[in-house]
């Protein structure tokens, strides 16, 4: 007998976490930083939108100001990230990823790949397929349904203005 779709969801759900956090944790043995998973997104962000403001990271991450400073602080210190102030108003604080940083984020992106690679490996030519075409549809409903729920900020409509490079880190 089929499974009901919402235990189908329940287990996709939990699979997809569990997921995550394992291939992290492999990550973690591999690459030895004592990084976050948010801290490598909030590197990759200032990767993506170059000399990013605190609010504009806090908005994009969907955290507090408060959250990103404690964040960054540890990031500065080992030189992964640097602070300037904005040139037009002294009060605001940009971020922008060092060079050291982006070795840093290159060297987790290829980590990430080998690990993931190893896990794909397992799956043969036709579930690869089936696979991609799976997320292929959810980020083409992802991409194309971007509204926010009440009260929350369309995070694709913040600063249009920004181009954000593409980077090779998932």
């Amino acid at each position: 007998m089929p499974k009901k779709r919402s235990d189908l969801l329940e287990e996709i759900f939990a699979t997809i976490s569990l997921t995550k956090r394992l291939i992290f944790a492999r990550l973690q043995q591999v690459d030895n930083h004592e990084l976050s998973p948010t801290q490598i997104q909030l590197m990759m962000c200032a990767h993506n939108l170059p000399e990013v403001s605190f609010k504009e990271l806090a908005h994009n991450l969907h955290l507090t100001a408060g959250a990103i400073t404690q964040l960054t602080e540890p990031l500065v210190r080992v030189g992964y990230i640097k602070r300037t102030p904005d040139e037009r108003d002294r009060r605001i604080a940009r971020l922008s990823l060092t060079a050291s940083g982006m070795q840093m984020l290159t060297h987790r992106s290829e980590s990430y790949r080998l690990a993931l690679s190893e896990v794909l490996a397992r799956l043969s030519d036709a579930e690869l397929e089936l696979y991609l075409r799976v997320q292929q549809k959810m980020l083409n409903y992802l991409e194309t349904h971007n509204e926010s729920p009440p009260g929350k900020p369309a995070a694709a409509q913040h600063n249009t203005n920004r181009k954000q490079k593409e980077y090779p880190i998932t």
